[in-house]
């Protein structure tokens, strides 16, 4: 099993009506749950698409490029709450060899990177290790 605890390539929701139709594509389809934050993951022609899922939408965030031969994983997500302003989802992911924490704002069916934030986070060794920065940081 992948980290995470990917469960294969289970059917993906019909998206066809939205953004999100690239999910219905052929390729490498996996569905990765961290508590309760579901993040589809969508290998394909060397690149990989991530996507949160939420209720019975799924809200594309993230699109890597990958190399041959390297492979990425999906090592930990979470959303954090932040009143007033966006949540935050906070992914951990690997590519190769290199492991690395990015934060995304959560608003209004939209995820756009948190560029500040994911330099305060990147390199911290673990949920309790973001907490702390994000503490410091907010």
């Amino acid at each position: 099993m992948r980290p995470g605890g990917a469960t294969g390539t289970p059917p993906v929701p019909d998206l066809s009506g939205s953004d999100h139709s690239a999910l219905t594509a052929s390729g490498l389809t996996d569905r990765h749950i961290f508590c309760e934050v579901v993040i589809i993951s969508r290998e394909s022609k060397g690149r990989v698409r991530l996507s949160l899922q939420r209720d019975a939408r799924a809200i594309r965030f993230d699109q890597r490029q990958l190399e041959d031969g390297i492979g990425f994983r999906l090592l930990d997500a979470s959303v954090a709450p932040r009143e007033p302003v966006p949540d935050l989802l906070l992914v951990q992911s690997a590519i190769g060899e290199a492991v690395n924490r990015v934060a995304f704002d959560i608003s209004a069916g939209a995820i756009t990177l948190n560029p500040s934030l994911s330099r305060q986070i990147y390199d911290a060794a673990d949920r309790a290790a973001v907490r702390e920065r994000l503490a410091a940081a907010l």
